[in-house]
């Protein structure tokens, strides 16, 4: 890296990580090359995609939450209360990649890390809420019933009663009309 450039500090032990990472923005430009600003947004976010790799590599969860909700990572919608959840899966997620040859995860795992998390969590409220409601509409459907059974066999019994004179005046009344 050229000294004169005023990046922000750099890991070299990651240096192919900066370059592969780099590498695919450069190609992802429309123009195929950074601005001096995007090289040093990139050259940040990818410096702290680093330490976070170090601080899983470590079990360092301070370090490595410090980082995921820092503003210099550029990850979006991290959540305060769900920060538990997305290291025990980014140390899961590190773990498994580990195992496939690789030292890092990249910014896009992290992210995807992330979403996926909050995504779980999402249904898993839902669920809950559903079960809950649920459980609910049975609880009122019956105490309604306890309730108001009474009445309801009254109203029952009166529709009964109603019906059946009206079926009986109705065969009475022909009856008596060829009576007379």
């Amino acid at each position: 890296m050229n000294p004169d450039a005023q990046l922000p500090e750099v890991y070299p032990s990651a240096a192919d990580l900066y370059q592969r990472e780099l590498t695919s923005l450069q190609q992802q430009s429309p123009d195929g090359s950074l601005s001096h600003p995007e090289l040093l947004v990139a050259v940040e976010m990818l410096s702290s995609v680093v330490l976070i790799n170090r601080a899983l590599d470590v079990g360092d969860r301070n370090s490595m939450w410090r980082q995921l909700a820092s503003a210099v990572t550029g990850l979006s919608n991290v959540e305060d209360e769900y920060a538990q959840r997305y290291m025990d899966e980014l140390m899961r997620l590190k773990a498994v990649a580990r195992e496939e040859g690789s030292d890092y995860l990249t910014w896009n795992d992290i992210q995807a890390c992330v979403d996926q998390v909050n995504l779980t969590i999402q249904e898993e409220h839902e669920r809950e809420w559903t079960t809950h409601l649920h459980a609910h509409v049975q609880t009122c459907t019956q105490t309604h019933v306890r309730t108001h059974a009474g009445t309801h066999m009254h109203i029952l019994a009166r529709m009964h009663v109603h019906t059946h004179t009206h079926t009986h005046s109705r065969t009475l009344l022909p009856r008596l009309v060829t009576i007379k």
